[in-house]
This record gives C-alpha cells, sequence and structure tokens, in this order.
C-alpha cells in the first residue's frame, strides 16, 4: 500500500470534528452504493466511530441532547480509511483524516501541554501534506452574537487567528506541489436552524449564513487567494445539518474561567422519534474522493508509463541482433528466460494497473454524477 492521501481537520475544540467524520463515512457508503468501491476503516478507526455512534444512538433514545456529552477530542486521532474494490481488496485508495485538539491551534496552549510538545510536530507534518483542508465552524457561535463584546468573543470561541495561520501556511506550501489536488472546505455544523429546507420552518434562509461566512472568514479566503500564487485552490463552502433532528433552542453568551465570554446552547430534538436527516456532508464526501482519486490516478499514470518503458526495453533486448557468441551468453547466462518473465509480469502488471483505473473510474462516475447539495457553494 502505497503512503494514505492526507486529510486534516482545523478547528477550536468541541465544534464537532469527529461527528463529521462519521457522518461524512456514512454518507460514503451511501454514494457508493451499487458500485464497485466500498470504504473500509482500519479497526483503531472502526472502534472509535462505533463509540461515537452509540453515544448518538443513546442521546435519540433518551431525546436529551448536549452536544458536549458526545465527547471532544482529548488526543491526536488518526482515521485511517480506503476507498476500495469491494472483490480485490489489494486494489486501494487509503487516506488519512487527523483530528487533534483544538487548543492546540493556540501556541500558549500548546506550550502549557507535555503531550502537545510531543505530538504537534506531527499533525504540522500531517497539515503540510494534506491535499484537503476542513475548517469546521460552530454555526451558534458564528451567528448569535448581537453585541460587540460577544463578536469579539467569538474570535477566541472560533479560533479565527490561529486557523488564518494554518491555513495560510498550508496555502503557500501547497505551491510545493503545484500538481496535486487541493481543496480548502469551510463547513459550518450543525446548520439546522438557519435553513428551511430539512424538515423545519424557520425565518433563515441560508443567505444570512453564507454571508456571514464571507464576512467572518475574510482573512483566511485571503490568505488563499494571496499565498496560493502558483496553483489554484478550491474552494468549497458546505454548511451541514450534522444531525438534521436536533435544532438550536436557546443561545446565550456567560463569562467563562478565561474571562472570554462562551456560548451557551441548548438544542432540543424534532420528531417523534427523532430520525437523523444529514445534509450536505455529501458534497465533503465528494469533494475528498475526487481529490484522492485525481491524485492517485496522477501517481498510476507515472507507474504505467514506467512499466511501458520497462517492457519496451526488455522487448527491445530481446529483440536485437546479438551475434553467435552474444546469443549464447544471452540464453546460457539465464538472461533470456528472465527477460522474458520480465515482459510477462510487466504486461500483467498493465493489466492490473488498467484493472485499478476502472475501479476508481466507476467510484469517481458515482459521486460525480451525483447532484450537489443546493446549500453549496464553490467560491
Amino acid at each position: 500500500m502505497t503512503d494514505p492521501f492526507k486529510v486534516s481537520m482545523v478547528g477550536p475544540s468541541a465544534v464537532g470534528k469527529t461527528t463529521l467524520v462519521s457522518a461524512i463515512l456514512d454518507q460514503t457508503q451511501s454514494l457508493l452504493r451499487g458500485t464497485p468501491v466500498e470504504v473500509a476503516a482500519d479497526e483503531e478507526t472502526e472502534n472509535k466511530l462505533a463509540t461515537h455512534r452509540k453515544q448518538l444512538a443513546m442521546a435519540l433514545a433518551a431525546q436529551e441532547f448536549e452536544p458536549h456529552s458526545l465527547g471532544s477530542t482529548q488526543t491526536t486521532t488518526e482515521y485511517t480509511l480506503q476507498l476500495r474494490s469491494i472483490d480485490r481488496a489489494e486494489l486501494s485508495v487509503p487516506f488519512s483524516v487527523l483530528d487533534f485538539p483544538g487548543g492546540w491551534l493556540d501556541p500558549l496552549e500548546r506550550a502549557g501541554s507535555p503531550q502537545a510538545k510531543t505530538d504537534w510536530p506531527r499533525c504540522e507534518g500531517h497539515i503540510r501534506q494534506s491535499i484537503m483542508l476542513v475548517v469546521p465552524i460552530d454555526a451558534a457561535v458564528l451567528m448569535e452574537t448581537t453585541t460587540g463584546k460577544e463578536r469579539a468573543a467569538r474570535v477566541a470561541r472560533l479560533g479565527l487567528t490561529e486557523v488564518h495561520q494554518v491555513v495560510k501556511q498550508w496555502a503557500r506550501l501547497r505551491n510545493q506541489a503545484p500538481d496535486e489536488p487541493a481543496v480548502l472546505v469551510l463547513a459550518p455544523l450543525k446548520c439546522e436552524k438557519y435553513f428551511s429546507d430539512n424538515g423545519r420552518r424557520t425565518g433563515y434562509s441560508g443567505v444570512e449564513l453564507a454571508k456571514e461566512v464571507r464576512t467572518v472568514y475574510a482573512d483566511v479566503l485571503a490568505a488563499v487567494r494571496d499565498e496560493a500564487t502558483k496553483r489554484a485552490i478550491r474552494v468549497v463552502y458546505s454548511p451541514i445539518d450534522t444531525y438534521g433532528c436536533v435544532e438550536l433552542s436557546e443561545a446565550f453568551w456567560e463569562p467563562a474561567a478565561d474571562g472570554i465570554l462562551t456560548l451557551r446552547a441548548t438544542y432540543r430534538f424534532r420528531g417523534d422519534p427523532p430520525r437523523p436527516s444529514i445534509r450536505a456532508a455529501a458534497t465533503v464526501v465528494q469533494e475528498l474522493c475526487q481529490a484522492i482519486i485525481s491524485a492517485r490516478r496522477e501517481q498510476e499514470a507515472a507507474a504505467q508509463a514506467a512499466t511501458t518503458t520497462a517492457v519496451a526495453e526488455l522487448t527491445s533486448r530481446r529483440a536485437q541482433r546479438k551475434g553467435l557468441i552474444g546469443t549464447l551468453a544471452y540464453h546460457l547466462s539465464g538472461e533470456a528466460v528472465r527477460v522474458t518473465r520480465e515482459i510477462e509480469s510487466g504486461t500483467a502488471e498493465l493489466v492490473e494497473i488498467e484493472a485499478r483505473h476502472e475501479q476508481l473510474a466507476a467510484a469517481v462516475e458515482s459521486l460525480a454524477t451525483r447532484d450537489r447539495d443546493a446549500r453549496v457553494e464553490v467560491w
């Protein structure tokens, strides 16, 4: 297996990154239904997501929802996954999604954390190599502000300064790999209140949320534009209902121990029984898979070209005139057998590569032909 394609999530603590990963994977399975490709997770990843799904199922059964009860990331987690053929598991595209404690975006908090001192260099390396950067945004923290102090507080609670610095560095480093995909996803989460397209009547149309993201994340968008001077970075705005059946009922700001206001939000379930209705996470999957497969095709094309060249050289060697002594040496030394075997092996490898292309092409076609959610915008 080759090194996995890397994706990083960059956002504050308790924003819902694990929930987002779970939603992405669930919708990936749905999108790939009926195709020759599936998503497979390693044991550690599957166990972590299973624990999260169990907590959510218990909350649904009790009809009592407290986002913090689902837990937030306290350690570095690397979700290891594969897009693979359902009948030929060796034909796969590996990728990994990095989740780390959001507090580590703050240099001061990193300095006070022994674990951060150990793990942060690895996190930085993963971010630098990521073909996709996902910025989860707490929609309530973004939208539920009325005073200057509340708007100032959301700068800290959204980690805006730190996210800006990470995106800026990532965009600059993407210049060093202009042939690789590069996608930035701005993903507001828990957006149920701000849309009327998922079973709830509301005074919001979604326009207000998009406008606020553009305004508050203006520096992030500018960093992508200004730093990526040698390539284009695709910017996707994807507001996600991570639950669909959970909506914000009350929100108020109050002082916190660090002296900065923090948002206290109360949510309620909708429906009896409440049923999850995720929206727009599918777009994140489509963008991710499209980027991964695009990059993989570049690698496979290079491998195919190298194998074709090697087979041609060996065939030429077998066909060239060698003279009597050269011909005897060619056969008696075993070179004739070796060359023939290598030609056969190379030809078989070409067939294998072509089969891999067909499998990946089927997955791309399935994902690409799905309509994007009407909420989604490419900026």
